[in-house]
């Protein structure tokens, strides 16, 4: 009975602290792992933290104090974000500001140390998005996310259609309509067709139900069809 009761607790707090993070997360905001910035990556790792040590606690006292703690952390990311949106100088302090390790060639040695960089590391950057010299290096700067942005030089980047003179058309993005069998019906209705008219589509190709396909897209006036297939899946392109 005791282990059982253990476990009760533990599925329970487990339980809370999970759902006050997922409150925490939508009062913080949404954020790609590359657009945190130091402080949004520390208060991460300590709510994490924070969060397990609730999940593990017995201790009615603990899951109080915790929680205030989760919470007192969350709000202060929030109000922080909104420090940041609306005032420059919030947004220096908190984000800090881009730098620029490269321009025109020249290699900038105190910059690339404010980074906590060597040359290695900004060699390899260039590398991984296909520059493999610095004299193809236009610009190159740290931005607050950690990540390195480049703009190769005039000569060095690839041809474009502008460049050919020719005028490139802009396509529309693809419209899934069917995924995993389901019919997306709001996505039918923005590519201006009607689920009748997908049915009938699926007729065509000799299919009986939505059920038989595991993604179907629109693109650019083009059925594009993934049947499902246990055997290594089948594709027909008909336009």
């Amino acid at each position: 009975m005791e282990i059982l009761a253990a476990v009760l607790r533990t599925v329970l707090t487990a339980a809370i602290s999970i759902a006050v993070m997922l409150v925490l997360t939508k009062i913080m905001g949404n954020k790609q792992i590359s657009q945190l910035n130091l402080f949004d990556y520390i208060n991460g790792i300590t709510i994490g933290s924070i969060a397990a040590e609730m999940a593990l606690s017995n201790d009615v006292n603990d899951l109080s104090v915790t929680g205030t703690a989760m919470i007192i952390y969350g709000l202060t990311g929030f109000f922080i974000s909104m420090a940041t949106m609306n005032s420059m100088k919030a947004r220096k302090f908190f984000s800090g500001e881009p730098l620029i390790l490269v321009e025109d060639g020249q290699i900038y040695q105190n910059n690339i140390k404010k980074a906590k960089l060597d040359l290695s590391d900004l060699l390899i950057a260039a590398r991984c998005e296909g520059i493999f010299s610095v004299d193809e290096i236009s610009l190159a700067v740290m931005e607050t996310n950690g990540r390195i942005s480049f703009r190769q030089t005039e000569d060095s980047r690839p041809v474009n259609l502008s460049d050919l003179g020719q005028i490139p058309c802009e396509k529309q993005p693809p419209v899934h309509l069917i995924m995993d069998g389901i019919i997306m019906e709001k996505n039918i209705e923005q590519a201006g067709l009607s689920v009748k008219q997908v049915s009938d589509e699926l007729l065509t190709r000799g299919y009986t139900s939505p059920d038989q396909i595991f993604l179907a897209v629109l693109d650019n006036d083009k059925f594009l069809f993934y049947a499902k297939n246990d055997s290594g899946g089948k594709f027909e392109n008909y336009s």
